[in-house]
């Protein structure tokens, strides 16, 4: 450790390579690409907000259509899409990613979810159906696992 002064005392509760571990992390996390499909602005605002802290590069949209054009070009890791958007349900947005065989994971984020939607949803092959109002801390372990699903990633 470096110098202290007199009266000086350094505490560590962290592991050695705490930091360059969790730079390590980050710096990992940001080939994850996340595409963020939501009608309302503020759940793509605080998502990409907090996706990107997370190290993640986070791209959002508000339409099933801009998801649509937007995602072979992008090649997300991730989609979490909304069911309820102006120009087309989630669900039609899913059909057409799997019939583009786009091999995105897929975490369904909605306020509009029944059981029977959640059923074609999983038949689809969705990650996660996630209910809003969510707990954060739940999403981005969602995020985690389905990602780790891809490329055989693990995160620490």
């Amino acid at each position: 450790m470096g110098k202290q002064g007199a009266g000086e005392r350094r505490l560590s509760i962290l592991p050695y390579n705490y930091e360059s571990s969790l730079k390590t992390q980050k710096e990992r996390n940001i080939r994850k690409k996340i595409l963020v499909v939501d009608d309302e602005w503020y759940t793509r605002w605080f998502l990409s907000k907090v996706l990107t802290e997370e190290g993640f590069d986070v791209r959002t949209t508000g339409t099933g259509r801009e998801a649509l054009q937007m995602a072979p070009e992008y090649m997300p890791d991730l989609v979490i899409l909304d069911l309820r958007l102006p120009d087309m349900h989630g669900i039609e947005v899913l059909r057409t990613m799997r019939k583009m065989n786009f091999e995105s994971r897929i975490i369904i984020l909605t306020a509009f979810g029944t059981p029977e939607v959640e059923t074609e949803a999983k038949r689809l092959g969705v990650d996660a159906f996630i209910s809003k109002p969510y707990i954060l801390d739940n999403l981005i372990e969602h995020c985690k696992k389905s990602l780790e699903a891809t490329r055989g990633y693990r995160f620490p």
